[in-house]
């Protein structure tokens, strides 16, 4: 989801970039070390919690809770507005595994979390999971003891004689234990057919990922891309690796 590929990118900059262009809790990592992954992840995690908390004086906006005006869900019959949608639960965020390839010019990054929430207030219609659906209230998706992969390929660039990274294609991947999902007042709020199709999505949470994860991924892509373009895109690799 789009709050995992922000902050993947986030944890890649603590190791691209120079602690004297940043807070002190920035650390960088030497790229050729056969100890990258090793001191990626563990200066990672130890500069997540003040990444998540936000840094105002450079830029960073506060990610706990991150908050999205306006999501739009278009897919096999279904159409959903989502309005307020926040996210919550970005502090219990752990990488497990970060890594750049200068050889392929690819780059991956591996978060867990026990608990991610998602409210938001919607307004429904068409079919999900070959059911009718139909309604507008308040919504809650509950992704619980989650995997996320966020694997993105990078161009080299020259810019005035020096050599600048650019992100290429890249895609989110989300492996959770259990998505639960409660959206009130289903079908004008008759509740009998609300608290039924409530429990089928519950039973049946492979087809809600399917229908979320797409847009919300494209979504949040968009922002961490943007990001990516003003932060380690306007930084000379020669200065952003110890080793480059």
């Amino acid at each position: 989801m789009m709050t995992l590929q922000i902050l993947c990118i986030l944890s890649i900059l603590v190791t691209l970039v120079i602690a004297s262009n940043l807070p002190n809790y920035i650390k960088p990592c030497p790229l050729r070390s056969p100890e990258f992954t090793k001191c990626a992840v563990k200066h990672g995690n130890e500069a997540l919690p003040f990444l998540i908390k936000g840094d105002r004086k450079n830029g960073l906006p506060p990610f706990n809770p991150l908050k999205i005006p306006y999501i739009q869900i278009k897919s096999s019959g279904l159409e959903m507005n989502l309005t307020d949608c926040v996210f919550r639960g970005a502090e219990k965020l752990k990488l497990i595994d970060l890594s750049l390839n200068n050889s392929t010019k690819q780059a991956s990054c591996k978060l867990t979390t026990p608990m991610l929430i998602f409210e938001f207030e919607y307004v429904v219609t068409g079919k999900i999971a070959s059911l009718p659906i139909g309604g507008n209230g308040h919504g809650v998706m509950d992704i619980i003891n989650s995997t996320y992969v966020y694997n993105f390929e990078y161009d080299i660039f020259e810019k005035n004689g020096q050599p600048y990274m650019k992100i290429g294609n890249d895609n989110l991947t989300i492996h959770p234990m259990k998505i639960e999902t409660n959206l009130q007042n289903l079908f004008g709020g008759n509740k009998q057919l609300g608290d039924a199709l409530n429990l089928f999505l519950n039973e049946n949470w492979e087809e809600v990922l399917k229908e979320f994860s797409p847009t919300i991924s494209h979504t949040f892509g968009a922002i961490a891309r943007k990001l990516f373009e003003t932060s380690i895109a306007n930084v000379p690799l020669k200065e952003a690796f110890t080793d480059w």
